[in-house]
C-alpha cells in the first residue's frame, strides 16, 4: 500500500532527518546535542538552498519545518529512552 496524499515528502522528510539524529547519536554517544541539531539543520538549508540551482526543484520553508521537527524530536526521543534505559539497569 503506497503512502498517497498531500504532504507525504514532508513526512519523508522528518523521518529522513529524524532517523539521521538517531544513527548519529547512537555513533558519537558524547556528541553534543546542541551542535548536532546545528549540523543537520544547517545541512538541510544548504541541500534546500542547493534545490534553488536544480530545474524542477524547490527550496520550501515546509521541509525545513519538517526536518527541523525530525530532528528536534529524536534528541527528545533518544534523551528520553536513554535515561529510561539508565534507571532501569
Amino acid at each position: 500500500m503506497p503512502l498517497d496524499f498531500e504532504y507525504v515528502d514532508k513526512l519523508l522528510h522528518f523521518m529522513a532527518y529524524g532517523l539521521a539524529t538517531i544513527l548519529t547519536l547512537m555513533a558519537y554517544p558524547n556528541l553534543d546535542k546542541y551542535k548536532l541539531i546545528a549540523l543537520l539543520f544547517t545541512y538541510s538549508f544548504l541541500l534546500e538552498i542547493a534545490q534553488l540551482f536544480a530545474k524542477n526543484r524547490l527550496f520550501e520553508l515546509a521541509d525545513l519545518a519538517a526536518n527541523l521537527t525530525g530532528i528536534l524530536l529524536s534528541v527528545l526521543l533518544f534523551g528520553f529512552i536513554k535515561s529510561r534505559l539508565l534507571i532501569n539497569q
